[in-house]
């Protein structure tokens, strides 16, 4: 689903998941190019990243937009780092599964990060070192794990907080979609009508059940812990 629309999926998945692997080697190559090389601030290009990522909010399925808008904004939703251009629910995920999976992406991120640290540390504490010489006394540091640890923790922190920024957008609107409950059209009581969740249209809005037939009662506290977290937290940071 797409804002809550069924788009048919691919007849071969691989060639969607192909083409992601494929924009990111071109993206890694990009990022070479403009930041090691050319040494161009990460700032000035996000703030094109940000444009775009703005702009594919307006890529509404439930918008009439003509063939050529909607040629550009698929073209431009590669700016908005979202789960769903995998087709991942093609291949059995449910949308509360999906939710979590993009939700957590930060987090996965950091522990992916902290596992890195983890293997620099343990292989410089069992690799034997080399004295140092033909060096001044005053110059003669030794290298200790806490000295790299700091050292780390300080690329964590830089790569996380460059990631999250680019994933600010589209966290802040996965999040904000628990929120956002429509009538059915038409609805069903013109006067107090049951309304529906947006991204999964089959699911009733503050029903309680299990995940198959109360999803949306499942997912607002947690809805409410990301927009705290993510929306609130990251800009206040």
């Amino acid at each position: 689903r797409s804002d809550g629309v069924c788009i048919e999926c691919d007849a071969n998945p691989w060639i969607m998941i192909g083409f992601i692997a494929l924009g990111g080697v071109v993206a890694a190559v990009c990022y070479y190019i403009v930041v090691v090389l050319l040494k161009i601030n990460v700032g000035v290009i996000s703030i094109g990243i940000d444009y775009f990522q703005v702009i594919g909010l307006f890529s509404s399925q439930k918008i009439p937009w003509p063939m050529a808008m909607k040629s550009l904004f698929s073209y431009l939703s590669v700016f908005s780092f979202d789960m769903g251009t995998l087709g991942l629910e093609c291949g059995g995920l449910l949308p509360h599964e999906m939710w979590f999976l993009t939700m957590l992406i930060p987090l996965i991120i950091v522990i992916v990060l902290c596992l890195g640290i983890s293997v620099d540390v343990i292989k410089f504490m069992v690799t034997p070192k080399k004295p140092n010489i033909g060096l001044k006394k005053n110059d003669d540091k030794e290298l200790t794990a806490e000295h790299l640890l700091e050292s780390k923790l300080g690329m964590i922190v830089t790569t996380f907080l460059t990631v999250f920024y680019l994933l600010y957008v589209q966290l802040t609107k996965k999040a904000m979609d628990i929120f956002n409950c429509a009538a059915a059209d038409p609805p069903d009581d013109p006067s107090n009508p049951t309304t529906y969740m947006s991204i999964a249209p089959d699911q009733e809005c503050w029903r309680p059940g299990t995940w198959e037939t109360g999803m949306h009662v499942k997912l607002m506290p947690w809805a409410i812990v990301f927009v705290i977290c993510y929306s609130l937290a990251f800009p206040m940071f």
